[in-house]
Order: C-alpha cells, then sequence, then structure tokens
C-alpha cells in the first residue's frame, strides 16, 4: 500500500537578529509606507488606519491593533505575540511567512487575502471574516475558529490541529484532502460536495450525516 504523502508545514518567519525598538512616539504609517525591522511592544495602536502597508521583517508583541484598519497590506516575516487584533481590518491583504501566537482575532476581517505559510496556534478566531481567502501551506493549531466565515475559499496545503469549529462556515470551501479528525464541532455550514474528500473520524460521521440527508438508527 502507498504510503500517504505528508503535507509540508508552513515555513517560519525570519526576523533579523537586530530589531528597531519603536516607541509610543513612532508616527503611524501611511498609505504605501515600508515598516521594516522594527519591534513593537506593549503599544496601543487601535488608531492606524493607512493602505497598502508594508511589514517586512517586524515583530508585534502585548501589542492592540483593536478597531484599527490595515487594508490591502503586505505582511512579510511578521510575528505576532500575545496581541489584539479583534475587529481589525485587513481586507485584501497578503501574509507570507506569517505566525500570530497567542492572539486575539475576534471578528478579525481579513476578506479576500492571500496567505502563505502562515501558523496560528492557541489563538481565539470566533466570527473571525475569511471569506475568499487563498491559502496554500497554513497551520492552524489549539485554536478556535467558531462562527468563523470561511465562505468560498481555497485551502491548499492546510493542516488543522486541535481546532474548534462549532458553525464555521465552510460553505464553497473544499475541504478535500483535510483532516478534521482531531476537530472539535457539533455542527458545520457546508454543502455535501464541500466536505467530499475531507477526513473525519468515526464520531463526527453522525454529526455530519445530516448534510446528506442520512438518518442514523440508533
Amino acid at each position: 500500500m502507498a504510503t500517504k504523502k505528508k503535507i509540508p508545514g508552513p515555513s517560519a518567519p525570519t526576523l533579523p537578529s537586530v530589531l528597531t525598538k519603536a516607541d509610543e512616539g513612532f508616527p503611524e504609517p501611511e498609505d504605501g509606507q515600508l515598516v521594516e525591522t522594527a519591534e513593537f511592544a506593549d503599544m496601543e495602536l487601535r488608531h492606524w488606519q493607512a493602505r497598502k502597508v508594508r511589514f517586512d521583517g517586524v515583530l508585534f508583541r502585548n501589542v492592540s491593533f483593536s478597531g484599527a484598519a490595515l487594508q490591502n497590506t503586505e505582511f512579510l516575516d511578521v510575528v505576532f505575540e500575545n496581541c489584539d487584533l479583534s475587529n481589525t481590518n485587513f481586507q485584501e491583504g497578503a501574509l507570507h511567512r506569517v505566525s500570530f501566537r497567542n492572539c486575539k482575532l475576534l471578528g478579525t476581517n481579513f476578506t479576500d487575502s492571500v496567505w502563505r505559510d502562515v501558523t496560528i496556534e492557541e489563538c481565539n478566531m470566533g466570527y473571525t471574516v475569511l471569506r475568499f481567502n487563498d491559502w496554500r501551506h497554513v497551520q492552524l493549531k489549539n485554536s478556535s475558529m467558531a462562527h468563523a466565515d470561511c465562505y468560498h475559499s481555497s485551502w491548499q496545503h492546510t493542516q488543522l490541529e486541535g481546532m474548534k469549529l462549532e458553525q464555521t462556515v465552510l460553505s464553497g470551501t473544499s475541504l478535500s484532502g483535510i483532516d478534521l479528525s482531531n476537530c472539535d464541532f457539533l455542527s458545520l455550514s457546508a454543502e455535501p460536495e464541500d466536505l467530499r474528500g475531507c477526513v473525519i473520524d468515526a464520531s463526527q460521521a453522525g454529526l455530519l450525516a445530516p448534510l446528506f440527508g442520512l438518518i442514523i438508527k440508533e
């Protein structure tokens, strides 16, 4: 029997060995600005409103973006640690080698975004908007995506481990090849064709049976 080929994990961000520490006086980025080799720690950046900013080699630690708007923004080799990004607008953004660790992403808007080599671990992504996303080499671990909206997205080489997916919207998103067997949910918003080819365990089969019009006899 042929051995199933293991999906390669995402490449980790590469931060410069020396980062310039930003202080509270750091100016709000302007449209189209490049912000590179910087560390933002213990700061409130809720007021940031800009488009097409590029962050390259940047560390955000204990930073609150809650309510900020950074549309069409690119993040390259960026790490977010213990950050609050709730209700932040990242529409039409691009994430390349980005890591989110122990972050709050409640209601964060990533509509029409491209993700390449992204890791999310120990994060709360409840109600996050991920509609029309294009993912490749994305890993989500031990986090919650309850009620998140992933409508009509592309998940290629995506790994989910220990995820809470209760009432996550997956309609129009093909889960072929995606392993849901160690994810936690009682119900998903998906169509039968979305689930074709995904991996589940025996206990989940009964939860998904109604989507296929099946009735399980006790």
